[in-house]
């Protein structure tokens, strides 16, 4: 250390001016040095980020509250807006109207009717003939609309449908009698 004029060293002039300092004595106060300092700015720094986190905390939160109202506005605008939904029925066909079977017509299918060619072949499955009907209720004209894969099921659903099946006749809004078509489905299960 050196010494300056009254003889006294830096270090001691440092020593008087702490001791000197009645906060400092008294440990109130901290001497400050380099670290001291630097963990002050610090802290500060700390201080500051934390006050600017919550700042913009609070502005997210009000932007968002902001936009959540908006955003409710307009859907709520859009409803009022928006046209109901209409569901629209299509008419009836007329082809389609309502004949009803007459009877029981699975008995004229019963196991006496199968096929002798599809029992020899083993041949069993499902036809669905299109039957057009009269206004009498006498099915006139059979296509088959689904093939059970044997021709010999299908051509004879078709006869046994214009032969024996009867219907009770659609009629119109006036309830006169009107020709009409029928889907039906006709499961051929080889009799055990």
């Amino acid at each position: 250390m050196s010494e300056n004029e009254s003889g006294q060293s830096k270090g001691d002039e440092r020593l008087l001016v702490l001791k000197s300092d009645p906060r400092i004595a008294n440990g109130l106060v901290a001497p400050r040095s380099g670290t001291g300092v630097i963990a002050l700015v610090i802290g500060a720094c700390v201080a500051i980020a934390l006050v600017l986190l919550v700042l913009s905390a609070l502005a997210v939160e009000r932007w968002i509250d902001r936009h959540r109202n908006a955003m409710q506005d307009v859907s709520a605008t859009q409803a009022e807006e928006a046209p109901a939904p209409t569901r629209s029925i299509p008419p009836p066909d007329p082809m389609k109207a309502n004949a009803t079977l007459r009877g029981n017509p699975g008995a004229a299918f019963s196991a006496d009717n199968y096929p002798f060619e599809a029992l020899r072949r083993r041949e069993q499955g499902r036809t669905v003939a299109r039957l057009s009907i009269d206004a009498s209720g006498t099915p006139v004209r059979c296509a088959v609309e689904t093939s059970s894969g044997s021709s010999s099921l299908d051509e004879t659903t078709c006869q046994i449908a214009l032969r024996s099946v009867r219907f009770d006749p659609a009629r119109d809004s006036a309830g006169v009698p009107k020709a009409s078509e029928y889907k039906l489905p006709v499961r051929w299960q080889i009799p055990q």
